[in-house]
């Protein structure tokens, strides 16, 4: 669910109910991590666990290239896939 702010749009992840195998690569995006320009997300960094909010600048973008997996960290899981909402 996106909402505009003035900074930009908010992502929130959603859990899905099963988990995704872990690769060899992954890219961590922390709580609080701001794209202030053009992100690409590509599968060589694949999967992208992400641990919380994040928001994206109206001037920047963020590109998930197809096939890249997002996952949102948990405690007890450590990686679920995820769904974002724009």
């Amino acid at each position: 669910m996106a909402r505009a702010t003035p900074l930009g749009v908010a992502l929130v992840v959603v859990l899905l109910a099963s988990s995704v195998p872990q690769a060899n690569t992954q890219t961590t995006i922390s709580a609080g991590t701001r794209y202030t320009g053009n992100t690409e997300w590509t599968l060589a960094g694949s999967p992208y666990v992400v641990g919380g909010l994040l928001t994206i600048d109206v001037t920047a973008s963020l590109t998930i290239r197809q096939g890249v997996q997002v996952c949102q960290r948990l405690s007890t899981v450590p990686c679920t896939p995820a769904r974002l909402w724009l």
